[in-house]
Order: C-alpha cells, then sequence, then structure tokens
C-alpha cells in the first residue's frame, strides 16, 4: 500500500471516530440535561487531524472525490449539531 494511501486512509477512521464521538451526544444519558455536550466539541476536535490527514494526502485527478466524501461525514457533523440543539432547546 502507498505511503499517501494508507494516510488517507487513517484519515478517514479518524474523522468516522469523530464523528461517532460526536454521536454519542445524542444519547441521553451521556450528556447532562442542561449543559453543554462537550462530546459534540470532543468529537470536532478528533474529527479535525483525520480531515487535515486526508486533505494532504488527496493529490491528483481524484481528488473531488475523496473530498466529496469527506464532505458526507461533515454533513453528519451537521446533523449531530442540528439535533442536539433542538434537544437543548426543547428541555
Amino acid at each position: 500500500m502507498e505511503r499517501q494511501e494508507r494516510m488517507r486512509k487513517n484519515g478517514f477512521t479518524i474523522a468516522i471516530a469523530g464523528l461517532a464521538v460526536a454521536a454519542l451526544s445524542l444519547i441521553p444519558p451521556l450528556t447532562p440535561k442542561q449543559g453543554f455536550p462537550w462530546l459534540l466539541i470532543l468529537g470536532s476536535f478528533v474529527y479535525l487531524p483525520g480531515a487535515f490527514m486526508v486533505l494532504v494526502s488527496s493529490k491528483g485527478p481524484d481528488a473531488k472525490l475523496i473530498m466529496g466524501k469527506l464532505r458526507f461525514i461533515r454533513l453528519g457533523f451537521i446533523a449531530i449539531f442540528a439535533l442536539v440543539v433542538w434537544q437543548m432547546f426543547s428541555r
């Protein structure tokens, strides 16, 4: 496996792990009722290095395809953020 490809796969793995950590903020026992959703912020901080690794390792003709896949992970973060804000204001 080529070094850039391995770095890209590891970056995607880290970014998806960040999305999974952010998704944990939707589970009521893990988040305080009136508190700030720290798991969402932590998931964002886990996502950033993975996205940076993908950005740095994507060169050439498939860069747009790779960044499109990363865009879906960002859309997941936006959806989770909207759900968490909805839950915070509905309490």
